[in-house]
């Protein structure tokens, strides 16, 4: 089974963690998304959902949603391949999995979001349930919390996949307010999209077009 490396800083993945792979603290499933009838409407037309976005003074919080009609042995691939990661993550410098077990890893990633923004070195671990659900917990680094998670479920009454991606970010240090705004209302949904192009699930070439433009 493939690590999980996706999801680099200010794209906005992780928080505090239970100390290492050798834990043996169950980290819970991500709770079942359910996107209610005009959201519905939205994601079946091709658009990426950015909701619940949550802004205070540390940091903030976001839900994005989106229809990947592709397999998701696919798109956990993807999300589990550090060079694919440089191609949807906006400013990450550097992947690497330093440890991984079948149901755990262990990651270090360096990212530099913006000009303005100090560069983010950061260690996570990822637990996941294969094909169903991803967890990543901020073991060490340059970040004082960051939640994240992904989940990956049936359309409601429809096909594809329905792809949730949760976040919750608080920089160690100073990061200039709008920049967290703009990762968690902008970049967040424009790294779903893109993902969404790479594993060529955005349906229509139209919208596999859309998506496209919005890759780093």
């Amino acid at each position: 089974m493939r690590p999980i490396p996706c999801l680099a800083l200010l794209s906005l993945l992780l928080a505090p963690a239970p100390p290492g792979l050798a834990s043996g603290q169950q980290v819970a499933a991500p709770p079942a998304p359910e996107p209610g009838g005009p959201d519905l409407e939205l994601l079946r037309a091709g658009e990426v959902l950015v909701e619940n976005t949550n802004l205070d003074e540390t940091g903030g919080s976001a839900r994005v949603q989106a229809l990947f009609e592709a397999p998701v042995e696919l798109l956990w691939e993807v999300l589990g391949d550090c060079d694919s990661n440089y191609r949807f993550v906006d400013g990450l410098l550097e992947c690497e999995v330093l440890e991984s077990t079948a149901t755990r890893a262990l990651t270090r990633q360096s990212v530099k979001k913006h000009l303005l923004a100090p560069r983010m070195d950061y260690e996570f671990a990822t637990t996941r349930q294969p094909h169903a659900w991803i967890v990543i917990q901020l073991v060490s680094g340059d970040l004082q919390a960051l939640d994240a998670s992904w989940r990956f479920d049936p359309m409601p009454g429809g096909t594809g996949l329905l792809v949730t991606h949760q976040v919750r970010v608080q920089p160690k240090m100073p990061v200039p307010s709008w920049l967290v705004r703009r990762a968690l209302r902008k970049d967040l949904g424009d790294m779903v999209a893109c993902l969404r192009s790479l594993v060529s699930g955005s349906g229509s070439d139209e919208r596999r077009q859309e998506d496209e433009k919005r890759c780093p």
